[in-house]
């Protein structure tokens, strides 16, 4: 089932799966008398994100595509989303699509302050220029 999710991208950004930018929260998988039934629990990455209908429904479609066909879908709220769920290989597929990924935050603690590299030369001499 996990490997299934693998394949299914986040519609705002295709080159990254919905795993990779932990989305996915958990996987629930039963099998009573060979009826396998799977339960797949989604955090939005933002409140109202308008792309979690279409990552539920191509989750129903991939896993219909693997056999599976009792597929339920939860979105879960809490805790809602951080950017320290992305793995490090969706770090690596964000860089390489020209967005830098944002660094990891859970472990510090208090006010931080730190650069934003650039993601086309990997340099942290950088300054924004929006706000």
């Amino acid at each position: 089932v996990l490997e299934v999710l693998d394949s299914v991208c986040d519609p705002e950004i295709p080159t990254v799966s919905i795993r990779d930018l932990g989305i996915v929260r958990a996987v629930d998988v039963c099998d009573e008398s060979g009826n396998i039934q799977v339960q797949v629990m989604i955090t939005p990455t933002y409140s109202g994100c308008p792309a979690m209908q279409v990552i539920e429904q191509d989750i129903h479609e991939a896993l219909g595509r693997a056999g599976i066909d009792h597929v339920a879908v939860e979105q879960v709220l809490y805790p809602p989303w951080t950017t320290d769920w992305i793995t490090d290989q969706g770090r690596r597929h964000l860089l390489a699509t020209g967005i830098t990924p944002p660094a990891c935050r859970a472990c510090e603690e208090g006010p931080t302050e730190t650069g934003i590299s650039c993601p086309r030369c990997g340099s942290d001499q950088t300054s924004v220029l929006s706000g």
